[in-house]
C-alpha cells in the first residue's frame, strides 16, 4: 500500500477508531401524534439476491429508506449520494452524463463509456447507452421503497461493472389493499411538481395494481442568457408507472411493469461556462457563472420506456425467481453552439452547430434458484443473459471559412455513425456455511463472457465503415467472506471480492489503433464491524479497504495532436480508504430525534508504467495520486419529531454534507503538471414539517449556505456548476393504506 504524506494515512486513522459503517435506515412512524415509537427494527437488504438483515451480510451497505428521504430534501441522484459517505456523483454538464461513483471508481468516463458502478433496478441490471445509460433518471426512483449503496467490488451477484460498488433501486410493489396519495410542490425557479399514486384490488388477494406518474416542470434557474434574459437551465421531466400483480396460488407471484419516462434540458453550451483563460481577443465568453453570451441554446430531450416482467415461488429444492426487463431509448442534443463551446465564437465567418441522437435498446433475463436460510448450510446458483444496441449519429453542421484550418473544417462539417452491439451472458453461485454457531463461511463466483460488435464510418471520408468485433471477453471473478458473530446483533468480518467494468469502443477517434480498449478488473479486500445495539438504539459500523484494478480505464486524449477524449487501458492502480456510519433514535422529552451520520476517506495510486496524452505531451502518472478519490467526505442529518396533539407531529431537521480533497483528472497528482483539483465544500439544507394521520405540509430550503462550487473544470475550456439556494413548499394528502 503506498501511504504518502499530508497526513491522510493519520486520518485513515483516526476514522478507523470511531465506533461507526454501513448506512441504515431507521424505522420511522409515519402516523401524526405518534412520535413515541421508538423501536430500532431490523432491516432488510437483498445484497445477496436474497432476504437477510443488514447486519448479517458481509458487505458495507447504506440504504435510504422512503421514510428516510420523505425528511430529506432530494431531488437528482446527487441528494442521495450526499447522504452516503464515499461515493460521488461525477457529472460533465447534462443529467444524461453523470455517473456514480463509489471508493474512487470511476475517474476513466467517456460519452457511450460504460460505468464503473453497477446500476440496478429491482434486482437486475439497466444501464448502457450515453444519454442516461451511466445513472438512473427521475423515474428510476420515484415511489421507491429503498435506495440501496453496495460498496466494494460485487461481482459475483451484482456483477455488471461493479468495481466500485452498485445501486440497487427498489420500486414499491402493489398491495392487497386499496389506497392512494397525492403530492404538489411549489418552490423557487419557478418549479412545480405534481405526483399521484393509486395502488387498487381487481380481484381479492389475487389480482393488484399500481399506477403512479409525476410532472416536474422548472421554468426558472441560475443560469442566464445575456442577450435575451432567459433562464437556460430551465427542465422538464414526466414519468408514469404502471404495475399488476398477479397471485397465481400461494406460493406463485407474477409482477408486471411498464414505465414510460421522458425529459428535457439544457445541453453542454447552456449549462458550461466559456472561460475567457487562454483566447485571443476578440472572442467571446461568458462573463459569470451564471451567465451566458451564446448565439444559440442547446437542448437535450430522451424518451425512454421500459417493461419488467418477474415471476417468483417456492419449489420443492428451493425458492426460484426471475425477472425479465426491455428497454428502448430515444436520446438527443440538438442546437448545441459548438464555436461558443471551442472557444470560436467571435472568428469571424465561423457559425458551428453540434447534434448528435441515438437509439438504445436493451434486453435481459435473470433467474435465480436458492435454498431456504435456516440451514447451516444455504446456496444460490443462477445465471442471466443481456443484449444491446446503440446506434448513434453525430452530425456537425454550420459554416466556417474556406481558409481556415484543415482540423476547424472537419469539426465544423462532421457526420459520424457508430453502431455498438452487446451480447453478454454469465453464471453465477453462492455457498454459505455454518463452521460454528459463531463464525459463519461464504463462497461466491460468476464466469462472464462478454462480445461486443462495433461498427463505425465518417461519413466525409472516401474510406469505407470501420467494423470490428471482438472474440470475447472472459472473466471469473470469485469471492470469499468469513462472519464472526459476537452477539446476535454485532458482526465481525472479512471480504475478499472482485469485480469487471466491460471494455468498448471510443466513437470518433482518427486513431484506428485507439478505437477499442479492454474490460478493467478488480480485485478487493475488507474488513469490518457491523451491528446494532438495541438498548442504545443505535446502529454502527466500520470498514477499511484496499482495491487492486488491472487495466485501469482512464481518459487520455488520442496523441500530442488529436485533443479528442479517449478512453485506454493503463497498467492499473490501487486505492484505499476506510468509512464509518452511525444512525439511531433518541427520546427527547415527548419527541423522538433520528439521526444519520457517516464519514469516509479514500486513496489511491496509479502503477508503474501508467502513461496519458495530455496538454500536448506525454506525462508520466506513475505513482501519481488517482482522480476521483475524496480526502474526506462527511455527512450528517438529524431530524426531531415532536406531538403537538394526538394527530398531529411537527419535524424539524436538516443534512450537512462536507467534501475535501482529491483531484479531478489524472494529472492532479503529478508533481510537473498542473492537474485540477476537486473543490472543497459544505452544504446545507433543511425541511420542517407538520404532519397529521393523512396529510403533510412542508417547507424546505436546500444549499442554504449558497455554496457554489465547480463540479467539472475545463472541458475545452469549459466549466459546470453545481445548482444554488432552492426553497419550496409541499403538500401530500393519502387515503387509505397508503403512508404518508
Amino acid at each position: 500500500m503506498y501511504i504518502h504524506h499530508r497526513g491522510r494515512a493519520l486520518t485513515i486513522l483516526l476514522v478507523a477508531s470511531l465506533p461507526l459503517t454501513a448506512k441504515t435506515a431507521l424505522s420511522q412512524s409515519s402516523a401524526g401524534g405518534n412520535v413515541s415509537g421508538t423501536t430500532l427494527e431490523e432491516i432488510v437488504v437483498t445484497a445477496r439476491k436474497r432476504n437477510e438483515s443488514l447486519e448479517n451480510v458481509p458487505i458495507s451497505i447504506s440504504a435510504l429508506s422512503a421514510a428516510d428521504q420523505q425528511n430529506l430534501v432530494l431531488g437528482g441522484m446527487a441528494d442521495y449520494l450526499r447522504q452516503v459517505p464515499g461515493t460521488l456523483l461525477v457529472s460533465g454538464g447534462p443529467d444524461y452524463l453523470s455517473d456514480i461513483a463509489i471508493r474512487g471508481q470511476g475517474g476513466g468516463r467517456n460519452g457511450f463509456s460504460e460505468s464503473a458502478t453497477g446500476i440496478y433496478r429491482n434486482g437486475i441490471f439497466v444501464a448502457g447507452g450515453g444519454f442516461g445509460g451511466r445513472s438512473f433518471n427521475r423515474l428510476d426512483y420515484f415511489d421507491n421503497a429503498s435506495v440501496d449503496i453496495y460498496r466494494g467490488p460485487q461481482g459475483a451477484l451484482y456483477g455488471r461493472n461493479a468495481v466500485g460498488g452498485a445501486v440497487n433501486v427498489i420500486s414499491n410493489r402493489p398491495q392487497m389493499s386499496t389506497g392512494g396519495s397525492v403530492k404538489a410542490e411549489y418552490g423557487s425557479a419557478e418549479k412545480t411538481r405534481v405526483e399521484g399514486i393509486f395502488n387498487g384490488v381487481i380481484a381479492e388477494d389475487k389480482i393488484a395494481v399500481r399506477l403512479g406518474g409525476f410532472e416536474l416542470d422548472q421554468r426558472g434557474g441560475d443560469i442566464t442568457d445575456v442577450n435575451t434574459g432567459k433562464k437556460l437551465d430551465a427542465q422538464n421531466y414526466q414519468g408514469a408507472r404502471a404495475q399488476l400483480r398477479v397471485n397465481l396460488s400461494d406460493l406463485w407471484q407474477t409482477r408486471l411493469t411498464y414505465e414510460d419516462f421522458s425529459s428535457e434540458g439544457a445541453g453542454f453550451s447552456a449549462l458550461g461556462r466559456r472561460l475567457a483563460t487562454g483566447l485571443p481577443a476578440g472572442r467571446v465568453f461568458d462573463p459569470d457563472i451564471y451567465l451566458r453570451n451564446a448565439s444559440r441554446v442547446g437542448r437535450v430531450k430522451i424518451d425512454d420506456q421500459t417493461v419488467y416482467f418477474e415471476i417468483e415461488g417456492t419449489t420443492g429444492i428451493g425458492d426460484f425467481s426471475a425477472v425479465y426487463v426491455r428497454k428502448s431509448r430515444e436520446g438527443r442534443r440538438f442546437n448545441e453552439d459548438l464555436d461558443h463551446f471551442l472557444g470560436l465564437e467571435g472568428l469571424p465567418g465561423v457559425d458551428m452547430i453540434a447534434n448528435q441522437s441515438e437509439n438504445f435498446d436493451r434486453q435481459g433475463i435473470e433467474v435465480r434458484l436458492a435454498s431456504g436460510t435456516e440451514e447451516r448450510l444455504s446456496w444460490l446458483v443462477g445465471g442471466d443473459w443481456q443484449g444491446t444496441k446503440s446506434d448513434v449519429l453525430t452530425f456537425n453542421g454550420g459554416t466556417v471559412p474556406s481558409t481556415s484550418a484543415a482540423a476547424l473544417r472537419a469539426q465544423a462539417v462532421r457526420r459520424d455513425s457508430a453502431l455498438e452491439k452487446l451480447n453478454s451472458w454469465s453464471a453465477f453461485a453462492t455457498l454459505d456455511y455454518a463452521l460454528t454457531p459463531q463464525l459463519n463461511s461464504a463462497l461466491e463466483v460468476r464466469y462472464q463472457r462478454d462480445h461486443k460488435k462495433f461498427r463505425f464510418q465518417r461519413i466525409d471520408l472516401v474510406t469505407g465503415p470501420v467494423q470490428l468485433s471482438n472474440p470475447g471477453w472472459r472473466k471469473t471473478l470469485p469471492g470469499a467472506s468469513l462472519q464472526y458473530k459476537l452477539n446476535d446483533t454485532i458482526n465481525l468480518y472479512a471480504r475478499y471480492s472482485t469485480g469487471l467494468r466491460a471494455g468498448g469502443f471510443n466513437q470518433g477517434v482518427s486513431n484506428l489503433a485507439l478505437l477499442e480498449y479492454d474490460p478493467e478488473s478488480a480485485k478487493g479486500y475488507e474488513i469490518g464491524i457491523k451491528g446494532r445495539i438495541p438498548d442504545w438504539r443505535m446502529r454502527f459500523g466500520l470498514s477499511a479497504y484496499y482495491t487492486d484494478n488491472d487495466n485501469l480505464q482512464v481518459v487520455t486524449t488520442a496523441s500530442t495532436a488529436d485533443t479528442t477524449f479517449t478512453l485506454v487501458n493503463l497498467p492499473g492502480a490501487a486505492f484505499w480508504g476506510a468509512e464509518a456510519e452511525l444512525s439511531g433514535l433518541w427520546s427527547v422529552g415527548t419527541g423522538r430525534l433520528t439521526y444519520n451520520l457517516g464519514v469516509a476517506t479514500q486513496d489511491g495510486r496509479f502503477d508503474a508504467g501508467s502513461q496519458i496524452f495530455t496538454t500536448g505531451r506525454v506525462i508520466d502518472i506513475s505513482r501519481a495520486e488517482v482522480n476521483r478519490a475524496r480526502d474526506l467526505t462527511l455527512n450528517l442529518s438529524a431530524f426531531y419529531a415532536y406531538p403537538l396533539s394526538r394527530n398531529i407531529d411537527l419535524v424539524v431537521g436538516g443534512s450537512y454534507r462536507e467534501e475535501k480533497g482529491g483531484n479531478e483528472n489524472a494529472t492532479g497528482g503529478t508533481a510537473d503538471v498542473t492537474g485540477r483539483k476537486l473543490e472543497n465544500y459544505a452544504m446545507y439544507d433543511a425541511r420542517a414539517s407538520l404532519r397529521g394521520s393523512w396529510w403533510l405540509l412542508s417547507a424546505y430550503g436546500k444549499n442554504l449556505s449558497e455554496k457554489i462550487f465547480s463540479i467539472q473544470q475545463n472541458i475545452n475550456g469549459n466549466n459546470y456548476y453545481n445548482e444554488g439556494k432552492r426553497y419550496g413548499l409541499e403538500v401530500s394528502l393519502k387515503f387509505g393504506g397508503e403512508k404518508i
